[in-house]
């Protein structure tokens, strides 16, 4: 069985080895095949024109959809990359496509990041004067998260709740950043990242992955 990874630097597996991405993680698992088609930087807009020879061509199983980082980002004062609205049309889209080759879609929601300040971080690249209805970055990532929820309630596809796994995950006593954190930062990598996780935060990931995969009748 096939199961493709569609997403962004996230899925890629951006600065950390293959054997711990938590797609590489997931097909040791499951004992199915696993293919990584995550681009970095990819917006949900760029992943619907490579959609065709990247993941339905492969006739995939099951495919696990992982958008919203990139979409998010401001590129001016309340102006995002792919606004809300036409991510969630581009959501409904790849699932219809998949839907139409009898592949199995998985919706996640998106991880937390270091919002920091203009010196560090989230803030660092990105102007938090930009990020003002609703105020803040990780204010409108929450947003996009929600999004993919209700898409996946709307389409009846199974979610794979990151966000949710990551805030749980902090609840109990867990960090972001820091030596121990899940993200990569200035402790644990020497980064001033502060968006992609380190082999702990794909952990979470497949966990919450797991959930979606386990209820499957398939």
């Amino acid at each position: 069985m096939l199961a493709i990874g569609f997403g962004d630097s996230i899925t890629a597996g951006a600065f950390v080895p293959p054997e711990e991405t938590f797609l590489y993680k997931l097909g040791l698992q499951y004992g199915f095949d696993a293919l990584n088609a995550g681009v970095p930087g990819n917006t949900t807009s760029q992943a619907l024109e490579r959609m065709q020879t990247d993941v339905l061509d492969k006739r995939p199983a099951i495919c696990i959809i992982q958008f919203g980082m990139n979409d998010h980002v401001a590129v001016g004062v309340d102006e995002r990359k792919v606004d809300p609205g036409t991510f969630e049309a581009n959501l409904r889209q790849m699932v219809a496509k998949l839907h139409a080759i009898k592949c199995v879609p998985i919706l996640c929601t998106i991880s937390p990041i270091i919002e920091g300040d203009a010196d560090h971080y989230y803030y660092h690249r990105h102007p938090r004067e930009w990020y003002l209805h609703p105020p803040g970055a990780q204010a409108w990532i929450d947003e996009y998260s929600r999004i993919i929820r209700q898409a996946a309630r709307d389409l009846h596809v199974r979610l794979a709740d990151v966000a949710e796994q990551f805030a749980c995950y902090v609840k109990e006593g867990g960090t972001l950043d820091g030596p121990e954190g899940v993200l990569r930062n200035l402790d644990n990598a020497g980064a001033d990242d502060g968006v992609h996780p380190v082999a702990s935060g794909h952990d979470l990931y497949a966990a919450a992955i797991t959930e979606a995969l386990d209820k499957l009748e398939c």
